[in-house]
């Protein structure tokens, strides 16, 4: 395959002349020794990325254009250890989802940015995901040597409970049709023109995505143990106005598809309003 772009330090995109077929190579200070248009064979890469969705794919190399490689090399580490601990497939897109979430504490990674969700209680919400998150963080600091932060359990455990694959999902027209009535219905109320294209929205998207096709499939966060109700009051009167878009979708999705929600549902739909609206829009 031929070099076609270097992404950075640890990450080249490729390209087979013949069969126009990409990938991504990825592995520690590749770029020594090497230039554009040079051939290269990716099995001397120590990670090798070929979706079948080919979006997907080019979604990611334009995130590796501004992701520290060192980020890049933690994050496939991760991505391994994931998927032996957490027993659940994983969808395509999980990689840039983790990239995008991971908030490691390292003055070189330069994206430690803190999540606007109000996850410090992700675990009441997600207690499977967040018992693997909790191992995930310990096993980076000792195998890694990298601290991360107590935002990023939370954002580890959302990763995978967006991502996971627990279900016949053959479900992308409905999925969209709801996901579209969800977000206008956000819009509206705030009145927000979302940029689809930002990296954020995308991820947002992915959670309220995972909302929607277990919601289809008629699956439902587990209830044991219960949600704490003082700690949903709390929330509802620190978000005031998203609480009241969320109980008109809860209405709107009762009315129209016969859902019931579980206070767990209400409470994960609460965050993903949040973070829809919590800087990630631009004014209408």
């Amino acid at each position: 395959m031929i070099i076609r772009e270097v992404l950075n330090n640890a990450a080249l995109w490729l390209e087979d002349p013949d069969t126009k077929a990409v990938a991504i190579v990825v592995k520690k200070d590749i770029i020594n020794g090497i230039s554009l248009g040079d051939e290269y064979d990716p099995a001397q890469a120590d990670y090798v990325i070929q979706y079948k969705n080919r979006t997907l794919l080019e979604y990611l190399r334009v995130l590796l254009r501004t992701t520290k490689s060192k980020m890049l090399l933690v994050a496939l580490r991760l991505d391994i250890k994931i998927k032996e601990l957490y027993p659940h497939q994983m969808t395509e897109g999980f990689l840039t989802s983790l990239l995008n979430g991971l908030n490691v504490n390292d003055p070189d990674l330069v994206q430690n940015k803190p999540p606007v969700l109000p996850w410090e209680d992700i675990s009441l919400v997600l207690p499977e995901e967040t018992k693997a998150a909790n191992i995930l963080v310990e096993w980076v600091r000792d195998e890694l040597g990298f601290e991360m932060t107590g935002n990023a359990r939370s954002t580890l455990a959302v990763v995978m409970y967006s991502h996971r694959i627990d279900r016949n999902m053959v479900l992308e027209y409905d999925e969209q049709i709801m996901l579209l009535e969800i977000t206008h219905m956000v819009s509206s109320q705030f009145s927000l023109s979302f940029q689809a294209e930002t990296v954020a929205y995308r991820r947002t998207i992915n959670y309220l995505k995972m909302f929607c096709l277990r919601k289809l499939n008629s699956r439902h966060l587990d209830e044991d143990p219960p949600y704490p109700e003082q700690r949903a009051y709390e929330l509802r009167q620190k978000y005031p106005a998203e609480t009241s878009c969320v109980e008109q979708i809860m209405m709107y999705l009762t009315d129209k598809y016969g859902y019931t929600f579980s206070l767990r549902e209400e409470i994960f739909l609460l965050c993903v309003v949040v973070d829809l609206v919590s800087g990630k829009r631009t004014k209408k």
